[in-house]
């Protein structure tokens, strides 16, 4: 499947994000403004990424185990747990810090890392497809033209099957979580940013592609339209009650657009198999459940009205 293997290291909380949410390529503290890593150049803040003139700046979160939970280095030279005064493990510090990532789509060796790419058009707008099989290809064209075109200008042209947690690295299928996860830059890049979708998403009974395609792509139609940043103050209630229900890694507010459209489209346009229906429901007909409250329903349906409807 891929003729090059590169080892990356894969640990949690970035927004380069996978289906079980959010996860990151590993960190360590840096007393300086950046420092060289394995997976790109690490900023001690979002600021110094951006300022840096990076093309791709990714936010992360990590609890450091070498810091205790008052910010002061601790230290075991055999590796053992560290303990408090009264014998409990201590907690690590939580570490915001930002990664710089330079490998995009135009890298004459992006193939190398990405797998064999093909151009697909897809409702008037033309995807890279890279390390597709024909299932996969099909899955995915069929899933994402159900969107509108308001919608569809939202998604990053780069579209890959690999492993989310390693994104290039060769894809095992004794992964025991797999799923879909995405990179979004914090200012939009299009050439550098993308959504990864394991290959045993399409093939273990529990995964469901229409689910995980159409979470990791309401992800990008939320940073685009800002939909969680405008609503989050006038349905603060609503998300944080959402959110402690939710089981992803990730609590972010944007997961809960995320699941949003996830749930509208593919309640819409899907049966719960995945098999798509021959007439969609009528939105007002669309199933609510615990995951898709009606307050939910209607924020997506009132975004989509403002571009006319479906």
């Amino acid at each position: 499947m891929y003729k090059t293997l590169i080892i990356l290291i894969f640990c949690f909380y970035s927004s380069e994000t996978t289906g079980q949410r959010t996860q990151s390529e590993s960190s360590n503290p840096v007393s300086k403004s950046s420092t060289e890593g394995l997976n790109g150049k690490w900023y001690n803040t979002m600021d110094d990424c951006l300022t840096s003139n990076c093309p791709c700046c990714l936010n992360f979160l990590k609890r450091h185990k070498k810091f205790d939970a008052n910010g002061k280095p601790i230290k075991d030279k055999d590796g053992k747990a560290i303990l408090d005064k009264e014998g409990n493990k201590r907690k690590g510090k939580i570490l915001k810090r930002a990664l710089c990532k330079t490998e995009n789509c135009k890298d004459p060796e992006i193939g190398l890392k990405w797998g064999e790419k093909e151009i697909v058009n897809i409702s008037g707008k033309e995807f890279n497809f890279y390390n597709f099989e024909a299932k996969q290809k099909e899955s995915f064209i069929e899933i994402l033209s159900v969107l509108p075109k308001f919608y569809l200008d939202s998604i990053p042209t780069n579209l890959r099957i690999g492993d989310p947690r390693r994104p290039n690295n060769q894809p095992k299928a004794s992964e025991k979580k797999v799923g879909g996860g995405s990179r979004r830059c914090k200012k939009t890049n299009d050439d550098y940013e993308y959504i990864i979708v394991h290959p045993e998403v399409w093939n273990r009974p529990k995964e469901n592609p229409v689910l995980t395609i159409l979470h990791e792509a309401g992800h990008f139609i939320d940073k685009k339209r800002a939909m969680s940043a405008s609503l989050v103050s006038s349905n603060s209630e609503n998300f944080s009650k959402y959110l402690k229900g939710y089981k992803g890694d990730s609590k972010g507010n944007d997961e809960v657009i995320a699941q949003g459209i996830m749930y509208y489209f593919s309640r819409k346009y899907f049966n719960k198999k995945g098999v798509k229906l021959s007439n969609p429901v009528a939105a007002d007909k669309i199933r609510l459940t615990k995951k898709f409250p009606k307050w939910l329903r209607t924020i997506i349906q009132e975004d989509i009205d403002k571009h006319g409807g479906l």
